[in-house]
């Protein structure tokens, strides 16, 4: 595997998304800065907006650069719960 950790520095990562202050629905953390990062349909018919801190967007962005290296795919930062472009 090819090492690209410095090929996005994490300020560039964290401006490709709009922030607002809010809670991170995955690690819990309550009035931090937060990015929208998708809206699902709750069973009951309502939507939620799921909102994620810097902290674990950088671990997710991380995820995404190993999974597109591991299969030749491109990365571009700020495409969390975005489709993948075409």
């Amino acid at each position: 595997m090819t090492d690209r950790s410095d090929a996005w520095p994490p300020g560039e990562i964290l401006a490709a998304y709009d922030w607002q202050d809010g809670d991170c629905f995955r690690c819990r953390d309550a009035d931090r800065s937060v990015a929208h990062i998708a809206t699902v349909a709750a069973p009951i018919g309502a939507t939620v907006r799921l909102l994620m801190c810097g902290s674990c967007i950088l671990r997710e962005e991380e995820a995404r650069l190993s999974r597109a290296i591991a299969t030749g795919a491109a990365y571009v930062p700020g495409r969390i719960g975005r489709p993948a472009e075409g």
